[in-house]
């Protein structure tokens, strides 16, 4: 009864699954630039990093070229990105603290008002040509939606740092 265990035992072979390590791949950068947004002139800034095509950043925005006199955000952002060839592209959305002075129409009109700091889901896009190693020059979309002001926007910045080469 136990020779028969034995033989299968003995002349059976095993297989396993291999496990393959990948390289983890981080890079990170900061970037800013001049923005048109739907209040006015405005400026956008990130911190950005990159881990394995996860993307995480602390990002703020703001509607005036003179941070705070307008409507202004800061965001935690999770988001997805690829590389093709020299170009990088990313979307991602998270959550923000905004606050500034608002107007009682959407588009920068009517009647200007302090508005009381409150929570907003920020949306990020971004697009961006790498021509060196470590600076980039890219393109950016924002929106912000949040029951005080919403507002949105698109830009273009410069991005310096460590990341995926040509």
């Amino acid at each position: 009864m136990g020779l028969p265990l034995i033989l299968v035992a003995s002349f059976s072979q095993s297989y396993s699954q291999g496990v393959q390590k990948t390289d983890s791949h981080i890079d990170y950068w900061v970037q800013g630039g001049p923005s048109v947004t739907t209040l006015g002139t405005g400026l956008q800034a990130e911190l950005m990093v990159d881990y394995n095509n996860h993307l995480f950043s602390i990002s703020t925005t703001s509607t005036d070229v003179d941070f705070g006199t307008e409507i202004w955000d800061i965001a935690l952002i999770y988001g997805q990105s690829m590389n093709y060839r020299s170009f990088y592209l990313s979307a991602g959305t998270g959550v923000a603290v905004i606050g500034g002075n608002g107007y009682s129409d959407l588009f920068g009109r009517g009647t200007k008002t302090s508005i009381e700091t409150t929570i907003g889901f920020p949306l990020r896009g971004q697009i961006s040509w790498q021509p060196v190693r470590f600076f980039a020059l890219g393109i950016n979309s924002f929106l912000n939606v949040n029951t005080e002001q919403p507002f949105g926007g698109i830009g273009i910045s410069v991005r310096i740092g460590k990341f995926q080469g040509l």
